[in-house]
């Protein structure tokens, strides 16, 4: 997986417009007012919009993100999830 060290931003080999497959069980965020957060149900492909790269914020506060990918859901709410819960194709 993404191992994260002090200040290190953490670059993923996944690029915008790569197709990627949602893990069944993935924690998935998402803008739709009705459904913020949930967890696919099924595997699924999504086209990636965007890669937002991990970093670990300093060496007293243990508190890091893991690289996040975003795609265009379902009614055109984006849709979020960690980087390491999705399988490049």
């Amino acid at each position: 997986m993404f191992e994260l060290r002090d200040g290190d931003l953490v670059d993923v080999d996944i690029k915008p417009r790569q197709r990627v497959m949602i893990l069944k069980g993935t924690e998935i965020r998402s803008m739709h007012p009705q459904k913020p957060r949930y967890h696919a149900g099924r595997n699924y492909m999504v086209k990636v919009c965007t890669v937002l790269p991990g970093h670990k914020y300093n060496a007293w506060v243990d508190r890091s993100s893991a690289p996040t990918v975003s795609w265009a859901g379902e009614g055109g709410y984006w849709c979020y999830a960690n980087a390491n819960d999705v399988k490049i194709v």
